[in-house]
């Protein structure tokens, strides 16, 4: 089992499917993972994981017109994984996964008394990671230590973004079916129990 925290960057790029400017959104914020998994060979490692990126006030830029946003951006999977430890005694590992994911934008502010249902879009599709890390023993079952992960995902939906100022009104900046693909770098701190 491992338990995942730390931080990165999440990038998407929005492509309609007919006519019109692509639309990119992007910021920085939390990452998180949890795994759980058995050995079948020595240091080979298979099992379930589920991961989240997530990013808070992302920006928006669509036809060279950039804003800021006071929502959030995620992206997140549940990952069939396999993970390595090329010797099995040591700390460094690779990780590889692959499965169902979802990519959402809401741009409402936590804090507004105005939450429609119509202002998140939610887009599903795949993700996909490659990851390297590596952990010290810290007692006979629990290891610690770090992890990069690179993070993808592709999915199809119908997007709307809208922006708010600070009176609360809201203001469509894109409105379409398309196809978004997006990708997370992070870096976490980790802690795995064998």
């Amino acid at each position: 089992m491992r338990l995942a925290i730390g931080g990165g960057v999440l990038h998407s790029t929005i492509h309609p499917e007919g006519s019109g400017n692509e639309a990119k959104l992007s910021g920085s914020g939390l990452a998180l993972d949890f795994g759980f998994g058995g050995a079948v060979a020595d240091g080979f490692i298979i099992g379930g994981r589920m991961q989240i990126a997530q990013a808070s006030d992302p920006d928006v830029e669509i036809a060279g017109d950039k804003r800021g946003t006071s929502g959030s951006l995620e992206m997140g999977g549940l990952q069939f994984f396999a993970d390595i430890y090329p010797w099995p005694r040591g700390g460094f590992h690779v990780l590889a996964g692959f499965g169902p994911g979802f990519l959402s934008y809401d741009p409402t502010p936590d804090n507004s008394t105005h939450r429609e249902e119509m202002d998140a879009s939610s887009a599903s599709g795949y993700s996909a990671t490659v990851g390297a890390g590596w952990e010290g023993w810290v007692s006979s079952q629990w290891g610690i230590g770090g992890m990069l992960n690179l993070n993808w995902g592709r999915f199809s939906d119908t997007v709307n973004i809208r922006t708010y100022d600070a009176a609360g009104n809201s203001t469509t900046m894109y409105d379409s079916k398309s196809t978004l693909t997006a990708f997370a770098p992070n870096i976490t701190f980790t802690a795995t129990f064998n």
